[in-house]
């Protein structure tokens, strides 16, 4: 009986609407200090360099780490790796205010402190959230929670942008750092009211140098034995892998067309609006079509608002256009894609898939992020936008060209470990 009610509190209504409003809660903290310090970093001919530099030493962390994340999540509590990432970012969000106070705010190594820290323990807060979410939902709800977590995870970024609005005219840095430390407190008490799934690992699992060394190579053993299927879903993966420069050239863009922070604010306001209403409508699209295709036609929207934005030299172009195309395309990829994995691997082998799934991920945005940082200074934006779109129409064409090889050599991984429903 007790199994019985553990499944029924830990698939039920109720836990999932704690979780999102744990979710939206722990996500809005960063989104004011994120703006303040890219916008700072990208109004100077050499601090946008710097900007780049530091978007690939966050990823270079992130290779490193990505197998340990996927390690840790399949082998301790989801809850507890979250709790450890609430005050992890407290005490990074108080080192860095202190080195602000003794340096100043626009010190490029404390905007680099803070934006390497902040970004690698979203990272593992992301990759946490999903593994909690997957075994928190029956595989009949996947595409509908995967269409409520798309929302829970754009409010956030609305809600820091428009708090960014007034933080920035009136308290500035140091009202975003106490504003960010106040959410990861509410959210360390939201997190403790989500029913989760006792894991069912060994007891000699801990972060010990030879288990850890194991953890990655694990990694790599899994990755080895599903390289094309690992290979398809990155391809899969290349409107998010490309957003991160369309981030790094976004706030450049706004700066060169006399814009500033408030713009900034403004535009992902707006990307959350777009994004929200993605979550909205993607879930009905999937109860009737889910595959690589429909994946396909949201990247290359992404990709042609890319074009698009390169066309043009104006702010109030590009404030139309990135949001509806860019939050359109992305979260709409993300979700069918998460949804398409998450109904066919079992949930205590999702850290590793999505670990290694990261780890690719990561490498690519690492070679296009030094051809961005190499040529922003040399090349005009509009071509550098062409770029992006242009690699997300080229990986497009490498997954039509993958999927037709999967089919030939036999079936995706199977999820076989959820509990069978009971109908009436």
């Amino acid at each position: 009986m007790s199994v019985i009610k553990d499944e029924e509190q830990r698939y039920s209504y109720r836990n999932f609407f704690r979780y999102s409003v744990y979710r939206v809660t722990s996500l809005s903290g960063m989104g004011p200090i994120f703006i303040i310090a890219s916008f700072i970093m990208a109004s100077g001919y050499l601090s946008r360099v710097y900007l780049g530099i530091i978007g690939i030493l966050i990823l270079i962390v992130g290779i490193s780490l990505e197998p340990l994340f996927g390690y840790a999540i399949d082998s301790f509590q989801r809850k507890s790796v979250l709790k450890f990432c609430i005050f992890a970012t407290i005490i990074l969000l108080s080192f860095s205010s202190l080195m602000a106070l003794l340096y100043g705010t626009a010190n490029l190594a404390v905007l680099s402190i803070l934006l390497i820290g902040a970004d690698t323990i979203t990272s593992l807060v992301y990759s946490t959230q999903r593994a909690l979410q997957q075994s928190i939902s029956r595989i009949s709800l996947m595409g509908k929670n995967n269409g409520i977590a798309e929302i829970t995870s754009q409010l956030p970024s609305m809600v820091g942008s428009i708090i960014a609005v007034p933080i920035i005219i009136y308290v500035g840095f140091f009202g975003a750092i106490v504003f960010a430390i106040l959410i990861s407190i509410i959210s360390l008490i939201l997190l403790s009211r989500i029913h989760e799934e006792k894991m069912k690992v060994s007891t000699e699992r801990s972060l010990k140098p030879k288990i850890l060394v194991d953890g990655y190579l694990e990694v790599f053993r899994f990755l080895k034995s599903n390289i094309k299927i690992t290979l398809f879903i990155v391809t899969l993966n290349f409107t998010f892998i490309c957003l991160m420069a369309s981030n790094y050239l976004s706030p450049i863009y706004i700066y060169k067309v006399g814009g500033n922070a408030g713009d900034l604010a403004i535009v992902e306001i707006l990307y959350s609006i777009f994004a929200i209403i993605s979550g909205l409508i993607i879930p009905r699209f999937m109860e009737r079509w889910l595959s690589p295709a429909l994946i396909w036609v949201f990247m290359v929207l992404f990709a042609t608002g890319n074009i698009l934005i390169a066309m043009y030299n104006s702010l109030s172009f590009f404030m139309i256009v990135q949001p509806l195309f860019f939050g359109l395309g992305n979260p709409s990829t993300r979700m069918l894609r998460n949804t398409f994995v998450m109904e066919r691997i079992p949930h205590e082998m999702s850290g590793k898939f999505f670990a290694g799934i990261s780890l690719i991920s990561n490498m690519a945005r690492i070679c296009i992020m030094i051809v961005m940082t190499s040529l922003i200074n040399i090349l005009p934006l509009q071509i550098l936008w062409k770029i992006n779109g242009a690699l997300v129409l080229g990986a497009v064409i490498f997954s039509m060209y993958l999927s037709i090889e999967i089919k030939k050599t036999g079936n995706f991984i199977k999820r076989k470990d959820e509990p069978k429903e009971e109908t009436n």
